[in-house]
C-alpha cells in the first residue's frame, strides 16, 4: 500500500492525490501531523537523507518515491 504524506494548504499534495485517483492507484492520505511522533521522524529523517524537501512525502515500501515512480 502506498501512503501519501501531506500537510494542510498543500497544493503539491492535493494534485498528488488527484492524480493517483484519477490513475485508479490504491493509497492511503495521512496529513503528517497525524503521525506519531516516531513515525514522523522516521519519515522526516528519510527525506532529509534524500535530500527531500517538499511536501506530499509518499512512502511505498518502506521507502519514498517520487510521484512519477509510483505512476
Amino acid at each position: 500500500m502506498i501512503k501519501v504524506i501531506g500537510k494542510e494548504n498543500c497544493g503539491a499534495c492535493m494534485m498528488a492525490k488527484k492524480v493517483l485517483t484519477k490513475k485508479g492507484v490504491e493509497f492511503e492520505y495521512v496529513h503528517l501531523n497525524d503521525l506519531s511522533e516516531e513515525e514522523r521522524d522516521v519519515v522526516l529523517k528519510l527525506a532529509d537523507k534524500q535530500g527531500i524537501r517538499s511536501m506530499p512525502l509518499i512512502v511505498k515500501d518502506g521507502k519514498l518515491v517520487t510521484l512519477q515512480e509510483v505512476l
